[in-house]
């Protein structure tokens, strides 16, 4: 009957994930990372100084004639029978975020859409799960009270309908998720990297640009995002002391209704807003403030901040956030095996490590999963990432080059890799990369 089916499906969707015939082994996907091609990222300057209705103008008017897509992409993202009350939602949260609220306005007037659909753009990852879960099985997932799943549908059903559509996911390879990795380089310094591997379509990757924002004439930090987000993905202060940060996602989601209740008490911002507070909040000075930052500032989400700063060689660090606290703070030469300090930094030794699962002699890797924890055999970018960079041999014989064809092999680059950006603290340089014809439905 229905219910044995579905216990039989919960038996069987983990089998199936965590097998080693995932889509890391599917030789045709392999392949088809052969077909790519790359384009740099628009660039394009913000001024802060301009009120917060108008920073966005210029950048948009680039966009307007294929703002549609922006609505595309949400219908395809969102429940249909929840996306009118999602959207009527999101536009009554506009004025809890202040300025980037009046950005979000500037963004819907310039591009022509609702905004509602601007400011669910700027939940999106929030909002990934909503309408196919239930509160009682999954506190990391944006959930709707049993009653407000549609058409009857049960809690269970709705489960089975969420883990079968992620388990056709992991076929392809990972979506909404991302690789990160600091190294010590060649110049003795620290060089960041990243892809992110966000799964949108082909058509909606021009929407990535890199922006140099401007405050007082002079140049702030240059950040990633898409048209329509006021958050960054990853960005570099460029005034004083040079850091930088990415982020990768942790858990899928987050639960809609704390998440937004923590936000409007708490003043909580979505990780990315977060990238970005911090970037501008010339009070945070060097990587060791920023750290401090990013590892208390109210998040509405469970997120991992990857950092490289320029002072040293030394400076480099994952955070594992909790939406409250921090969970951990790895520092470069520690081993990743070790056990969560919720916060409590430690520098770590420059002892070698020969175990490629627990080695952080010169680099650290991080994609989705606690370092101190093995990743699922489904989705395990972390051994080969590290594997290469084993295999580059040194300090000594890593540039941006060799870190570079590390984050463009499979499977560290897959069917999901929507751009790859370089981050250089101590040379003050960054670029984004954009992958065409990778993308798997």
């Amino acid at each position: 009957d229905k219910k044995k089916m579905s216990l039989v499906f919960y038996l069987l969707v983990p089998l199936l994930v965590s097998s080693e015939s995932g889509w890391i082994n599917d030789q045709s996907l392999k392949d088809h990372m052969g077909d790519v091609s790359t384009k740099p990222a628009p660039r394009y300057s913000l001024n802060l100084d301009l009120p917060g209705t108008e920073r966005w103008n210029d950048i948009a008017a680039d966009y307007k004639d294929e703002a549609y897509r922006i609505t595309d992409y949400l219908k395809s993202q969102l429940p249909a029978w929840a996306y009118p009350t999602i959207i009527q939602l999101a536009a009554d949260i506009e004025p809890y975020f202040k300025d980037y609220g009046d950005e979000m306005i500037g963004l819907a007037t310039a591009l022509d859409l609702d905004l509602g659909e601007i400011v669910a753009t700027n939940l999106v990852y929030e909002l990934e799960r909503i309408g196919v879960n239930c509160s009682n099985w999954n506190n990391t997932g944006p959930t709707l009270d049993d009653d407000a799943i549609p058409f009857g549908l049960s809690c269970a059903d709705a489960r089975r309908d969420y883990e079968a559509k992620r388990a056709a996911q992991l076929l392809t390879g990972p979506e909404g998720l991302c690789t990160s990795i600091v190294t010590q380089n060649d110049n003795n310094a620290v060089l960041h990297g990243r892809n992110l591997d966000w799964n949108i379509p082909e058509e909606l990757k021009g929407f990535v640009i890199d922006v140099d924002v401007y405050q007082g004439g002079e140049l702030l930090y240059v950040g990633t995002t898409a048209v329509g987000f006021v958050g960054f993905l990853n960005g570099m202060r460029m005034q004083g002391e040079k850091w930088t940060v990415s982020q990768d996602a942790r858990h899928h989601g987050g639960r809609i209704p704390l998440n937004l209740v923590e936000a409007l008490a708490a003043h909580a911002l979505t990780p990315e807003q977060a990238i970005r507070y911090t970037l501008e909040n010339t009070e945070v000075q060097g990587f060791d403030g920023a750290l401090s930052s990013l590892s208390n500032v109210q998040i509405v989400t469970d997120v991992y901040y990857i950092m490289a700063g320029e002072k040293t060689n030394q400076d480099a660090a994952v955070i594992t956030r909790d939406r409250n606290e921090p969970r951990d703070v790895w520092r470069l030469g520690t081993p990743a095996d070790t056990p969560p300090n919720h916060g409590q930094q430690t520098r770590g030794s420059r002892q070698a490590k020969s175990d490629t699962n627990s080695s952080t002699n010169w680099w650290m890797v991080e994609t989705n999963y606690d370092h101190w924890n093995s990743v699922p055999a489904a989705d395990d970018r972390r051994d080969p990432a590290n594997e290469m960079m084993l295999a580059i041999g040194s300090a000594d014989q890593t540039n941006h080059d060799s870190l570079f064809s590390v984050l463009s092999t499979y499977p560290v680059f897959n069917a999901h890799t929507t751009f790859t950006t370089m981050m250089d603290p101590a040379a003050g340089t960054y670029n984004s990369t954009v992958w065409y014809g990778n993308f798997v439905a």
